[in-house]
Protein backbone atom coordinates (compact mmCIF):
# COMPACT_ATOMS: atom_id res chain seq x y z
CA UNK A 1 0.00 0.00 0.00
CA UNK A 2 1.13 3.30 -0.81
CA UNK A 3 1.66 5.56 2.15
CA UNK A 4 1.55 9.54 2.14
CA UNK A 5 5.15 10.85 4.18
CA UNK A 6 3.80 13.58 6.55
CA UNK A 7 4.88 17.28 6.73
CA UNK A 8 6.50 16.75 10.06
CA UNK A 9 8.31 13.25 9.31
CA UNK A 10 10.78 15.14 6.57
CA UNK A 11 12.57 16.64 9.09
CA UNK A 12 15.85 14.75 9.39
CA UNK A 13 18.63 15.70 12.14
CA UNK A 14 21.28 14.37 11.34
CA UNK A 15 23.68 14.28 8.36
CA UNK A 16 23.50 10.39 8.17
CA UNK A 17 19.88 9.88 7.56
CA UNK A 18 18.65 8.58 4.78
CA UNK A 19 15.11 7.06 3.08
CA UNK A 20 15.39 3.95 2.78
CA UNK A 21 13.36 2.86 -0.58
CA UNK A 22 11.69 -0.36 -1.73
CA UNK A 23 13.87 -2.64 -3.39
CA UNK A 24 14.01 -5.74 -5.87
CA UNK A 25 15.58 -7.10 -8.86
CA UNK A 26 14.29 -6.46 -12.84
CA UNK A 27 12.48 -9.88 -12.37
CA UNK A 28 10.09 -9.21 -9.05
CA UNK A 29 6.90 -7.44 -9.54
CA UNK A 30 6.34 -4.02 -8.04
CA UNK A 31 3.72 -1.36 -8.74
CA UNK A 32 3.89 0.24 -12.14
CA UNK A 33 1.56 3.05 -10.83
CA UNK A 34 3.21 6.40 -12.53
CA UNK A 35 5.89 8.25 -9.71
CA UNK A 36 6.28 4.90 -8.06
CA UNK A 37 10.51 4.98 -7.24
CA UNK A 38 12.66 1.82 -6.07
CA UNK A 39 15.96 0.67 -6.09
CA UNK A 40 16.71 -2.03 -9.03
CA UNK A 41 19.30 -4.68 -7.95
CA UNK A 42 20.18 -6.13 -10.77
CA UNK A 43 21.00 -2.91 -12.51
CA UNK A 44 22.21 -0.95 -9.22
CA UNK A 45 20.21 1.99 -10.59
CA UNK A 46 16.99 4.01 -9.32
CA UNK A 47 14.18 3.29 -11.09
CA UNK A 48 10.94 5.27 -11.55
CA UNK A 49 7.85 4.04 -12.75
CA UNK A 50 5.89 5.71 -15.85
CA UNK A 51 2.60 3.89 -15.55
CA UNK A 52 3.65 0.84 -18.36
CA UNK A 53 6.93 -0.20 -16.81
CA UNK A 54 10.11 1.08 -14.88
CA UNK A 55 12.75 3.16 -16.22
CA UNK A 56 16.57 4.53 -15.12
CA UNK A 57 16.90 7.46 -13.33
CA UNK A 58 19.90 9.77 -14.01
CA UNK A 59 22.78 8.34 -16.20
CA UNK A 60 23.80 4.93 -16.92
CA UNK A 61 27.33 3.94 -16.80
CA UNK A 62 27.78 2.16 -19.72
CA UNK A 63 29.29 -1.57 -19.62
CA UNK A 64 31.00 -3.90 -22.61
CA UNK A 65 30.71 -7.38 -22.59
CA UNK A 66 32.44 -8.91 -25.63
CA UNK A 67 33.82 -7.55 -28.54
CA UNK A 68 33.96 -9.27 -32.67
CA UNK A 69 36.02 -9.69 -34.20
CA UNK A 70 39.05 -10.64 -32.66
CA UNK A 71 41.09 -10.59 -35.10
CA UNK A 72 42.01 -8.13 -37.86
CA UNK A 73 43.92 -8.36 -41.16
CA UNK A 74 46.08 -4.85 -41.55
CA UNK A 75 47.13 -5.32 -44.91
CA UNK A 76 44.31 -5.41 -47.17
CA UNK A 77 44.40 -2.63 -49.57
CA UNK A 78 41.35 0.35 -48.63
CA UNK A 79 40.19 -2.43 -46.04
CA UNK A 80 37.41 -1.77 -43.15
CA UNK A 81 36.50 -3.92 -40.76
CA UNK A 82 33.31 -3.86 -39.03
CA UNK A 83 33.46 -4.25 -35.30
CA UNK A 84 30.28 -4.88 -33.40
CA UNK A 85 30.48 -3.93 -29.57
CA UNK A 86 28.11 -5.67 -27.11
CA UNK A 87 27.06 -4.59 -23.88
CA UNK A 88 24.78 -2.23 -22.06
CA UNK A 89 23.57 1.95 -21.67
CA UNK A 90 24.83 2.24 -24.83
CA UNK A 91 23.54 6.10 -26.30
CA UNK A 92 22.84 7.79 -29.24
CA UNK A 93 26.62 9.61 -29.71
CA UNK A 94 28.51 6.48 -28.73
CA UNK A 95 32.26 6.87 -29.84
CA UNK A 96 34.00 3.63 -30.14
CA UNK A 97 38.27 4.26 -29.58
CA UNK A 98 40.95 1.53 -29.98
CA UNK A 99 44.13 1.79 -27.53
CA UNK A 100 46.87 0.83 -28.33
CA UNK A 101 49.19 -1.31 -25.82
CA UNK A 102 51.14 2.25 -26.08
CA UNK A 103 48.47 3.90 -24.95
CA UNK A 104 47.80 5.52 -28.42
CA UNK A 105 44.35 5.82 -29.73
CA UNK A 106 42.62 5.23 -32.92
CA UNK A 107 39.09 6.85 -33.37
CA UNK A 108 36.58 4.82 -35.09
CA UNK A 109 35.77 6.17 -38.77
CA UNK A 110 31.58 5.78 -37.58
CA UNK A 111 30.23 4.22 -34.99
CA UNK A 112 26.38 3.50 -35.22
CA UNK A 113 24.06 3.23 -32.22
CA UNK A 114 22.10 -0.19 -33.21
CA UNK A 115 20.33 -0.41 -29.69
CA UNK A 116 21.14 0.20 -25.89
CA UNK A 117 23.14 -2.90 -26.47
CA UNK A 118 25.08 -2.88 -29.05
CA UNK A 119 27.56 -0.34 -31.13
CA UNK A 120 28.81 -1.04 -34.67
CA UNK A 121 32.64 0.63 -35.46
CA UNK A 122 34.05 0.75 -38.31
CA UNK A 123 38.10 0.91 -38.26
CA UNK A 124 40.82 1.33 -41.56
CA UNK A 125 42.67 -1.70 -41.17
CA UNK A 126 45.80 0.14 -41.95
CA UNK A 127 45.51 2.28 -38.69
CA UNK A 128 45.78 -0.77 -36.20
CA UNK A 129 49.39 -1.11 -36.11
CA UNK A 130 50.44 -4.75 -35.12
CA UNK A 131 52.81 -3.59 -33.18
CA UNK A 132 50.64 -2.37 -30.58
CA UNK A 133 48.52 -5.20 -30.18
CA UNK A 134 46.24 -6.75 -28.61
CA UNK A 135 44.07 -3.27 -28.44
CA UNK A 136 41.47 -2.38 -25.74
CA UNK A 137 38.20 -1.20 -26.66
CA UNK A 138 36.82 1.62 -25.50
CA UNK A 139 33.01 2.92 -25.49
CA UNK A 140 32.36 6.66 -24.86
CA UNK A 141 29.52 8.73 -24.25
CA UNK A 142 28.01 12.00 -24.79
CA UNK A 143 26.96 12.25 -21.18
CA UNK A 144 30.90 12.14 -20.39
CA UNK A 145 31.22 8.72 -19.17
CA UNK A 146 32.88 5.40 -20.68
CA UNK A 147 33.59 1.88 -20.47
CA UNK A 148 36.55 -0.33 -21.65
CA UNK A 149 37.70 -3.95 -22.39
CA UNK A 150 40.99 -4.79 -22.37
CA UNK A 151 43.24 -6.79 -24.93
CA UNK A 152 40.40 -7.45 -27.21
CA UNK A 153 42.11 -6.78 -30.68
CA UNK A 154 44.88 -8.57 -32.27
CA UNK A 155 46.30 -7.66 -35.72
CA UNK A 156 47.12 -10.72 -37.78
CA UNK A 157 49.04 -8.68 -40.42
CA UNK A 158 49.08 -10.43 -43.81
CA UNK A 159 52.18 -9.63 -45.98
CA UNK A 160 52.13 -5.73 -47.52
CA UNK A 161 52.42 -4.97 -50.73
CA UNK A 162 55.88 -3.07 -51.45
CA UNK A 163 54.92 -2.82 -55.16
CA UNK A 164 52.47 0.06 -56.01
CA UNK A 165 49.21 -0.92 -57.14
CA UNK A 166 48.61 -0.05 -60.95
CA UNK A 167 50.83 -0.49 -64.44
CA UNK A 168 53.76 -2.66 -63.91
CA UNK A 169 54.86 -1.09 -67.35
CA UNK A 170 54.49 -0.35 -70.96
CA UNK A 171 56.15 -2.09 -73.72
CA UNK A 172 57.08 -2.00 -77.36
CA UNK A 173 56.84 -4.47 -79.60
CA UNK A 174 60.41 -4.54 -80.19
CA UNK A 175 60.68 -4.86 -76.39
CA UNK A 176 59.02 -8.35 -75.89
CA UNK A 177 61.64 -10.53 -75.75
CA UNK A 178 63.49 -10.88 -72.28
CA UNK A 179 60.80 -9.30 -70.21
CA UNK A 180 61.27 -9.04 -66.23
CA UNK A 181 59.45 -7.88 -63.43
CA UNK A 182 59.50 -8.27 -59.91
CA UNK A 183 56.70 -7.59 -57.14
CA UNK A 184 57.35 -7.51 -53.50
CA UNK A 185 56.16 -7.43 -50.32
CA UNK A 186 56.93 -7.76 -46.76
CA UNK A 187 55.15 -9.89 -43.62
CA UNK A 188 57.13 -9.07 -40.08
CA UNK A 189 55.17 -11.68 -38.50
CA UNK A 190 55.61 -15.00 -40.88
CA UNK A 191 56.89 -17.61 -40.27
CA UNK A 192 57.87 -18.38 -43.73
CA UNK A 193 58.78 -16.49 -47.18
CA UNK A 194 55.73 -14.50 -48.85
CA UNK A 195 53.70 -16.57 -51.76
CA UNK A 196 53.02 -14.91 -54.57
CA UNK A 197 50.27 -16.51 -57.54
CA UNK A 198 47.92 -14.58 -60.22
CA UNK A 199 44.46 -14.53 -58.37
CA UNK A 200 41.81 -17.27 -59.89
CA UNK A 201 40.66 -16.34 -62.94
CA UNK A 202 42.63 -13.63 -63.90
CA UNK A 203 45.73 -14.18 -66.27
CA UNK A 204 48.77 -12.52 -67.63
CA UNK A 205 49.66 -11.21 -70.94
CA UNK A 206 50.40 -14.18 -73.37
CA UNK A 207 54.36 -15.57 -72.85
CA UNK A 208 54.66 -14.22 -69.54
CA UNK A 209 54.49 -16.10 -66.01
CA UNK A 210 54.67 -15.41 -62.57
CA UNK A 211 57.36 -17.40 -60.25
CA UNK A 212 57.09 -16.70 -56.53
CA UNK A 213 60.78 -16.43 -55.50
CA UNK A 214 62.45 -17.29 -52.11
CA UNK A 215 62.99 -13.37 -50.81
CA UNK A 216 59.59 -12.13 -50.66
CA UNK A 217 59.59 -11.33 -54.65
CA UNK A 218 57.87 -12.39 -57.00
CA UNK A 219 58.96 -12.28 -61.07
CA UNK A 220 56.43 -12.05 -64.19
CA UNK A 221 58.84 -12.68 -66.90
CA UNK A 222 59.22 -14.52 -70.85
CA UNK A 223 58.77 -13.60 -74.29
CA UNK A 224 55.48 -11.70 -74.69
CA UNK A 225 53.43 -12.36 -77.49
CA UNK A 226 53.30 -9.78 -80.13
CA UNK A 227 49.49 -8.18 -80.47
CA UNK A 228 47.75 -6.64 -83.24
CA UNK A 229 46.53 -3.44 -81.49
CA UNK A 230 47.65 -2.06 -78.31
CA UNK A 231 46.32 -4.17 -75.20
CA UNK A 232 46.38 -3.83 -71.76
CA UNK A 233 46.13 -6.84 -69.25
CA UNK A 234 44.30 -6.42 -65.80
CA UNK A 235 45.11 -8.78 -62.91
CA UNK A 236 45.37 -9.50 -59.34
CA UNK A 237 48.10 -10.46 -57.61
CA UNK A 238 47.55 -12.25 -54.30
CA UNK A 239 50.36 -12.30 -51.48
CA UNK A 240 50.39 -14.76 -48.63
CA UNK A 241 52.21 -16.11 -45.38
CA UNK A 242 52.85 -19.14 -43.52
CA UNK A 243 49.44 -18.58 -41.65
CA UNK A 244 47.34 -18.31 -45.20
CA UNK A 245 46.92 -14.68 -44.57
CA UNK A 246 46.21 -13.24 -47.93
CA UNK A 247 46.36 -9.85 -49.43
CA UNK A 248 45.18 -8.78 -52.84
CA UNK A 249 46.76 -6.13 -54.97
CA UNK A 250 46.04 -4.79 -58.41
CA UNK A 251 47.84 -4.39 -61.67
CA UNK A 252 48.12 -3.98 -65.03
CA UNK A 253 50.71 -4.56 -67.87
CA UNK A 254 50.29 -3.42 -71.79
CA UNK A 255 51.93 -4.42 -74.72
CA UNK A 256 52.05 -1.90 -77.71
CA UNK A 257 51.01 -3.30 -81.29
CA UNK A 258 54.02 -2.06 -83.94
CA UNK A 259 53.05 0.58 -85.78
CA UNK A 260 53.25 0.36 -89.32
CA UNK A 261 52.69 3.28 -92.70
CA UNK A 262 52.63 2.43 -95.89
CA UNK A 263 52.58 4.47 -98.78
CA UNK A 264 51.54 3.96 -102.49
CA UNK A 265 51.48 7.31 -103.86
CA UNK A 266 53.96 10.89 -102.50
CA UNK A 267 53.06 11.77 -99.11
CA UNK A 268 54.68 13.47 -95.33
CA UNK A 269 55.43 10.61 -93.02
CA UNK A 270 54.66 12.11 -89.71
CA UNK A 271 57.10 11.21 -87.07
CA UNK A 272 55.47 10.29 -83.62
CA UNK A 273 56.58 12.00 -80.54
CA UNK A 274 59.46 9.55 -78.47
CA UNK A 275 60.39 7.88 -81.69
CA UNK A 276 64.07 8.13 -82.92
CA UNK A 277 64.26 5.20 -85.44
CA UNK A 278 62.29 3.47 -87.45
CA UNK A 279 62.43 -0.18 -89.57
CA UNK A 280 62.81 1.23 -93.34
CA UNK A 281 61.67 -0.49 -96.82
CA UNK A 282 61.91 1.85 -100.27
CA UNK A 283 61.33 -0.14 -103.51
CA UNK A 284 61.26 1.47 -106.84
CA UNK A 285 59.00 0.76 -110.13
CA UNK A 286 59.55 -2.22 -112.05
CA UNK A 287 61.74 -2.24 -115.66
CA UNK A 288 59.46 -2.36 -118.60
CA UNK A 289 59.70 -5.51 -120.47
CA UNK A 290 60.38 -6.44 -124.03
CA UNK A 291 61.96 -9.56 -126.00
CA UNK A 292 63.94 -9.80 -122.61
CA UNK A 293 61.99 -9.76 -118.49
CA UNK A 294 61.56 -6.23 -116.95
CA UNK A 295 64.01 -5.84 -114.05
CA UNK A 296 62.86 -6.11 -110.49
CA UNK A 297 62.65 -2.55 -109.01
CA UNK A 298 66.37 -1.25 -107.35
CA UNK A 299 65.27 -1.85 -103.15
CA UNK A 300 66.83 -0.40 -100.24
CA UNK A 301 65.96 -1.74 -96.23
CA UNK A 302 67.13 -1.07 -92.91
CA UNK A 303 66.04 -2.27 -89.34
CA UNK A 304 67.09 1.26 -88.13
CA UNK A 305 67.16 4.52 -89.62
CA UNK A 306 67.60 7.51 -87.72
CA UNK A 307 64.62 10.17 -87.52
CA UNK A 308 63.64 13.29 -85.35
CA UNK A 309 61.33 12.66 -83.16
CA UNK A 310 58.00 15.01 -83.83
CA UNK A 311 59.38 15.78 -87.15
CA UNK A 312 58.03 15.04 -90.82
CA UNK A 313 59.81 12.94 -93.49
CA UNK A 314 59.05 13.13 -97.34
CA UNK A 315 58.29 10.39 -99.34
CA UNK A 316 57.92 9.95 -103.15
CA UNK A 317 56.83 6.93 -104.40
CA UNK A 318 57.16 5.36 -107.74
CA UNK A 319 54.28 4.81 -110.36
CA UNK A 320 53.75 2.35 -112.61
CA UNK A 321 56.05 2.12 -114.87
CA UNK A 322 54.79 2.69 -118.49
CA UNK A 323 57.81 3.95 -120.05
CA UNK A 324 59.02 2.16 -123.89
CA UNK A 325 62.19 3.13 -126.03
CA UNK A 326 60.91 2.66 -129.53
CA UNK A 327 63.09 2.25 -132.62
CA UNK A 328 62.62 4.37 -135.83
CA UNK A 329 61.83 2.87 -139.18
CA UNK A 330 62.02 0.36 -140.84
CA UNK A 331 61.38 -1.88 -137.82
CA UNK A 332 59.27 0.44 -135.90
CA UNK A 333 60.01 -1.79 -132.52
CA UNK A 334 60.19 -0.54 -128.98
CA UNK A 335 62.22 -1.98 -126.01
CA UNK A 336 61.57 -1.77 -122.02
CA UNK A 337 62.81 1.48 -120.24
CA UNK A 338 63.34 2.50 -116.80
CA UNK A 339 61.12 4.11 -114.40
CA UNK A 340 60.69 6.31 -111.84
CA UNK A 341 62.80 6.20 -108.44
CA UNK A 342 61.35 6.02 -104.54
CA UNK A 343 62.74 8.40 -102.37
CA UNK A 344 62.69 9.07 -98.70
CA UNK A 345 63.78 12.05 -96.70
CA UNK A 346 65.59 13.09 -100.03
CA UNK A 347 68.66 10.71 -99.00
CA UNK A 348 67.52 7.15 -99.84
CA UNK A 349 66.45 6.70 -103.06
CA UNK A 350 65.65 3.10 -104.81
CA UNK A 351 66.63 3.04 -108.20
CA UNK A 352 63.69 1.44 -111.11
CA UNK A 353 64.10 -1.29 -112.70
CA UNK A 354 66.02 -1.87 -116.13
CA UNK A 355 63.82 -2.57 -119.23
CA UNK A 356 63.93 -5.49 -121.07
CA UNK A 357 66.11 -6.27 -124.41
CA UNK A 358 64.02 -5.70 -127.57
CA UNK A 359 62.79 -8.14 -129.94
CA UNK A 360 64.28 -9.45 -132.91
CA UNK A 361 64.94 -7.01 -136.32
CA UNK A 362 67.27 -4.90 -133.75
CA UNK A 363 70.43 -4.24 -134.21
CA UNK A 364 72.88 -5.62 -131.54
CA UNK A 365 72.79 -2.34 -129.04
CA UNK A 366 69.08 -2.41 -129.29
CA UNK A 367 68.48 -6.19 -127.68
CA UNK A 368 70.57 -5.20 -124.77
CA UNK A 369 68.47 -5.45 -121.71
CA UNK A 370 68.81 -1.64 -119.89
CA UNK A 371 70.73 -1.23 -116.45
CA UNK A 372 68.95 0.02 -113.69
CA UNK A 373 67.52 -1.28 -110.06
CA UNK A 374 68.23 -4.78 -110.95
CA UNK A 375 68.87 -4.97 -114.94
CA UNK A 376 66.21 -6.16 -117.54
CA UNK A 377 66.99 -9.24 -119.53
CA UNK A 378 68.40 -9.50 -122.61
CA UNK A 379 66.51 -9.51 -125.89
CA UNK A 380 66.16 -12.15 -128.82
CA UNK A 381 66.21 -12.28 -132.07
CA UNK A 382 65.70 -15.10 -135.10
CA UNK A 383 67.86 -15.36 -137.72
CA UNK A 384 70.58 -14.26 -135.96
CA UNK A 385 72.73 -16.73 -133.39
CA UNK A 386 74.34 -15.04 -130.10
CA UNK A 387 73.95 -13.57 -126.96
CA UNK A 388 72.23 -10.36 -125.96
CA UNK A 389 73.94 -9.20 -122.67
CA UNK A 390 71.24 -8.17 -120.15
CA UNK A 391 71.09 -4.95 -118.49
CA UNK A 392 73.44 -4.10 -115.03
CA UNK A 393 72.42 -3.56 -111.96
CA UNK A 394 72.74 0.26 -110.70
CA UNK A 395 71.39 -0.09 -106.83
CA UNK A 396 73.84 0.27 -103.97
CA UNK A 397 73.45 1.26 -100.60
CA UNK A 398 72.03 5.00 -100.49
CA UNK A 399 71.38 7.20 -97.62
CA UNK A 400 73.30 5.35 -95.19
CA UNK A 401 70.82 2.11 -95.79
CA UNK A 402 72.10 -0.89 -97.71
CA UNK A 403 70.75 -1.12 -101.47
CA UNK A 404 69.92 -4.31 -103.34
CA UNK A 405 69.71 -5.14 -107.25
CA UNK A 406 71.12 -8.14 -109.50
CA UNK A 407 72.24 -8.08 -112.89
CA UNK A 408 69.37 -9.16 -115.89
CA UNK A 409 70.14 -12.37 -118.04
CA UNK A 410 71.50 -12.76 -121.35
CA UNK A 411 69.30 -13.39 -123.99
CA UNK A 412 69.46 -15.91 -126.92
CA UNK A 413 68.95 -16.02 -130.83
CA UNK A 414 69.15 -18.67 -133.32
CA UNK A 415 67.43 -19.78 -136.64
CA UNK A 416 63.98 -17.78 -136.75
CA UNK A 417 63.31 -18.56 -132.78
CA UNK A 418 63.17 -14.87 -131.27
CA UNK A 419 61.66 -15.05 -128.32
CA UNK A 420 64.15 -16.46 -126.23
CA UNK A 421 65.12 -13.43 -124.29
CA UNK A 422 66.54 -13.30 -120.36
CA UNK A 423 64.86 -12.62 -117.33
CA UNK A 424 65.33 -9.46 -115.30
CA UNK A 425 67.02 -9.53 -112.53
CA UNK A 426 65.66 -9.06 -108.85
CA UNK A 427 66.58 -7.48 -105.35
CA UNK A 428 67.68 -11.16 -104.44
CA UNK A 429 69.39 -12.81 -107.43
CA UNK A 430 70.31 -12.42 -111.02
CA UNK A 431 68.12 -13.28 -113.83
CA UNK A 432 68.64 -16.28 -116.25
CA UNK A 433 70.38 -16.37 -119.26
CA UNK A 434 68.15 -17.59 -122.33
CA UNK A 435 68.87 -20.45 -124.40
CA UNK A 436 67.71 -20.77 -127.98
CA UNK A 437 69.05 -24.39 -129.05
CA UNK A 438 67.24 -26.09 -125.87
CA UNK A 439 63.98 -22.82 -126.74
CA UNK A 440 64.39 -22.08 -123.22
CA UNK A 441 63.82 -18.75 -121.95
CA UNK A 442 65.66 -17.06 -119.08
CA UNK A 443 63.96 -17.06 -115.64
CA UNK A 444 63.29 -13.98 -113.52
CA UNK A 445 65.46 -13.40 -110.62
CA UNK A 446 63.72 -13.64 -107.57
CA UNK A 447 62.92 -10.68 -105.08
CA UNK A 448 63.91 -10.85 -101.61
CA UNK A 449 61.15 -11.44 -98.76
CA UNK A 450 60.11 -8.94 -95.81
CA UNK A 451 58.41 -9.01 -92.80
CA UNK A 452 58.00 -5.43 -91.80
CA UNK A 453 54.22 -5.31 -93.26
CA UNK A 454 52.91 -6.91 -90.46
CA UNK A 455 56.07 -8.37 -88.81
CA UNK A 456 55.33 -12.14 -89.24
CA UNK A 457 54.15 -12.78 -92.75
CA UNK A 458 57.32 -12.64 -95.89
CA UNK A 459 56.36 -11.09 -98.49
CA UNK A 460 58.23 -10.93 -102.00
CA UNK A 461 59.34 -7.42 -103.40
CA UNK A 462 61.19 -6.48 -106.73
CA UNK A 463 61.29 -9.67 -108.40
CA UNK A 464 62.42 -9.73 -112.04
CA UNK A 465 60.55 -10.75 -114.65
CA UNK A 466 61.26 -13.92 -117.06
CA UNK A 467 61.29 -13.74 -120.75
CA UNK A 468 58.31 -13.62 -122.65
CA UNK A 469 55.88 -17.10 -121.93
CA UNK A 470 58.28 -18.10 -118.69
CA UNK A 471 56.97 -17.88 -115.07
CA UNK A 472 59.49 -16.08 -112.67
CA UNK A 473 59.73 -15.96 -108.55
CA UNK A 474 57.05 -14.53 -107.11
CA UNK A 475 54.43 -15.41 -109.66
CA UNK A 476 55.13 -13.36 -112.67
CA UNK A 477 53.90 -14.08 -115.42
CA UNK A 478 55.47 -14.66 -119.21
CA UNK A 479 53.78 -12.90 -122.16
CA UNK A 480 51.58 -9.64 -122.29
CA UNK A 481 50.19 -10.14 -118.61
CA UNK A 482 49.96 -7.11 -116.19
CA UNK A 483 52.41 -7.56 -113.25
CA UNK A 484 50.91 -7.58 -109.67
CA UNK A 485 50.15 -5.06 -107.28
CA UNK A 486 51.47 -4.22 -103.97
CA UNK A 487 48.03 -5.85 -102.30
CA UNK A 488 49.04 -9.17 -104.08
CA UNK A 489 52.07 -10.13 -102.10
CA UNK A 490 53.06 -12.81 -104.75
CA UNK A 491 53.42 -10.11 -107.39
CA UNK A 492 54.26 -7.07 -105.57
CA UNK A 493 57.11 -5.00 -107.32
CA UNK A 494 58.44 -7.15 -109.66
CA UNK A 495 59.71 -5.84 -113.24
CA UNK A 496 57.23 -6.12 -116.69
CA UNK A 497 56.83 -9.79 -117.70
CA UNK A 498 56.86 -9.69 -121.65
CA UNK A 499 57.10 -7.40 -124.90
CA UNK A 500 54.41 -4.28 -123.63
CA UNK A 501 53.97 -5.45 -120.53
CA UNK A 502 54.20 -2.66 -117.78
CA UNK A 503 56.14 -2.68 -114.73
CA UNK A 504 55.17 -2.60 -110.83
CA UNK A 505 54.80 0.41 -109.19
CA UNK A 506 57.47 1.47 -106.31
CA UNK A 507 56.10 1.36 -102.24
CA UNK A 508 57.36 2.86 -99.07
CA UNK A 509 56.76 1.08 -95.51
CA UNK A 510 57.55 2.66 -92.20
CA UNK A 511 57.48 0.50 -89.30
CA UNK A 512 57.87 1.56 -85.57
CA UNK A 513 57.98 0.64 -82.10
Amino acid sequence: MVQKIRSNQTDFTSDDDAILLPKGTSAQGATVTAGALRYNTTTGRLEVADGSAYVGVGIELPTITSVSPTNINANIDGATTNVVVTGTGFTTGAIVKFIGNDGSSVTASSTTKNSSTQLTAAVTNANLVSSKEPFDVKVELVEGVQAQIDNQININAAPAFITNAGTLGTFEDDERSGISIVVGATDEESAGPVLFRVATGDTLPPGLALTSNDNDTCTIAGDATAVDSDTTTSFDIEASDAASNVTTRSYTITMNAPKVEQFNANGTFAVPTGVTAVQLLVVGSGGNGGAGGGGGAGLCFTNSFSVSPGGTVAVSVAGVNNNRQTFPSPNNQSRGAQGQSSVFNSTVTAVSGGGGGGPGGQNDAQLLGKNGGSGGGGGATGGKGGFFAGGQATQGASGGVPGFGNDGGAGSGTGNNGTNGGGGGGAGAAGGNANAVQNAKGTGGAGKLFTILDGSTNVGYAGGAGGPGTATTFGATGGSGQPGTFTDPEHANRGGAGQGSVGAAGVVIVRWS
